[in-house]
């Protein structure tokens, strides 16, 4: 027998699910601290975000969905100190000629996430890392769009939506993410899979790839005209 979840209670179940079953994140098998210049905790200057720890991350690599795996490669554990919810975030660390980038999205108020370095390079173990600046994005709340469609979520990671507005739908794209057992989110990017020409009380099944029932959440529903 499938097992529906509605998307209004879907946060609560994910959350559950996250702590009583087996880790569905691969976790890390290495994140050896790395000496920087920065005392951490860190809070930039705009005051957005606190970069908590600075790593060279062993595992599996997620930033670009292909959880290939990787040896040593720049990680930092990252809190949203905003007050509001990081729709995109870019940063620098930097140390001479070396700089480290890394990017986030969706990522709600007072949530932290690990997020590895974009072009999978590695921390210098004598390096002293700084603060390099970077461009932020921020939003009120992740909107569900709870007026226009009604998700279900499948026990097997199967995702239905059905358009419970008046009027067709063009496009729509799910952001979600994936969340360990701690409840810190892991890889900085949200996915995203799009459903097309949905029209009024229609529904779409969808498998969208990396999505596990157990430890995944959908932050927000965006809607194309």
């Amino acid at each position: 027998m499938k097992k529906k979840i509605i998307i209004p209670i879907i946060i609560v179940a994910v959350l559950i699910f996250g702590v009583l079953a087996v880790l569905c994140i691969k976790p890390p098998k290495d994140m050896s601290n790395i000496p920087s210049a920065m005392n951490f905790p860190y809070t930039t200057s705009d005051g957005f975000i606190e970069i908590q720890k600075l790593y060279n991350y062993s595992g599996y690599y997620v930033e670009d969905g292909s959880e290939s795996e990787i040896d040593k490669v720049a990680a930092v554990k990252v809190k949203n100190v905003s007050g509001k919810t990081i729709e995109f975030l870019d940063m620098q660390l930097i140390s001479g000629s070396d700089t480290l980038n890394f990017e986030i999205s969706l990522l709600p108020p007072d949530a932290t996430v690990l997020v590895m370095e974009a072009d999978k390079k590695a921390c210098s173990l004598t390096a002293k890392y700084e603060y390099g600046g970077g461009g932020c994005a921020l939003i009120d709340e992740l909107d569900l769009c709870p007026d226009k469609v009604q998700i279900y979520i499948d026990a097997d990671g199967a995702i239905t939506v059905e358009n419970i507005s008046d009027e067709p739908i063009n496009e729509l794209r799910l952001f979600y993410k994936n969340q360990l057992d701690t409840g810190e989110y892991v890889g900085g990017i949200a996915y995203t899979v799009s459903i097309k020409s949905l029209d009024s009380g229609e529904s779409q099944k969808i498998r969208p790839t990396h999505f596990d029932p157990q430890c995944g959440r959908i932050m927000m529903v965006r809607i194309y005209e």
